[in-house]
């Protein structure tokens, strides 16, 4: 467990923020959970970006998060390149992740610092070894046949999927815990997104699906927590980048 008092004010905030929504979010019944997940999928597959993306990175839902199921299947039955995130050991050597030089474009927020005790107070060894670990992008062709459960039971490509360098995607699509409607976001705190995004040119649209009980007023944020450019729920869609 964490020892509280090691926490800033802005982390503190953060760990209850989280808790509240989650619950909420957890609290969704099945049949409504699944309804509004098409909602959100069809909202962002109308999208203009979506709709002009060639290599678009998406992820696997799980527990109670929107079903990204849906999206996933229209984004390969339209014959994108389609990359979902694998999360590999942190004793793996960045030579054998990595097939193309990161980057060198201005970044729109800086990687996330490793620091021990943060986030998620409820078990910091688990946090501590997540945020140690690397996040790899790999292309699948099938959800069924290209993927198996990994971290946490998520779905992965399997190891021997091509790899997707975070240069190569113009659209991404991003989870987390809670939203702003100006873009700010919460994850689950071990950063894999933050320093994911840090690596990817700034044009990039960075697009999130939520329910409406995770959109909340404000957030708590760090130098290091990269915002969103758009946030589609079951009932409405946030332009953030009209209110920066």
């Amino acid at each position: 467990m964490c020892d509280a008092s090691s926490l800033s004010e802005t982390q503190r905030a953060k760990q209850e923020i989280r808790r509240r929504v989650l619950a909420l979010r957890d609290g969704l019944p099945t049949d409504a959970r699944a309804a509004h997940s098409l909602a959100i999928a069809q909202k962002i597959a109308a999208m203009p970006s979506f709709i002009a993306a060639r290599t678009v990175s998406l992820f696997s839902s799980f527990g109670s998060e929107w079903v990204t199921a849906f999206l996933i299947q229209e984004a390969l039955r339209r014959g994108k390149i389609v990359a979902l995130p694998r999360v590999l050991p942190a004793s793996t050597p960045a030579s054998a992740t990595l097939k193309h030089p990161l980057p060198t474009t201005p970044r729109r927020c800086a990687p996330p610092p490793f620091k021990r005790g943060q986030e998620k107070g409820s078990n910091c060894t688990d946090l501590n070894q997540s945020r140690s670990k690397q996040m790899l992008l790999q292309t699948i062709e099938n959800l069924a046949r290209d993927t198996a459960p990994g971290l946490r039971g998520i779905l992965e490509p399997l190891p021997e999927r091509p790899v997707v360098s975070p240069k190569a995607v113009d659209w991404i699509l991003i989870p987390g815990v809670a939203f702003t409607p100006r873009g700010d976001r919460m994850g689950y705190g071990a950063g894999f997104y933050d320093r994911l995004l840090a690596q990817m040119p700034p044009q990039v649209p960075r697009i999130a699906g939520a329910f409406e009980a995770q959109i909340v007023e404000t957030l708590p944020t760090d130098s290091h927590d990269c915002p969103v450019d758009v946030v589609c729920t079951e009932r409405q869609m946030f332009c953030c980048k009209k209110l920066a």
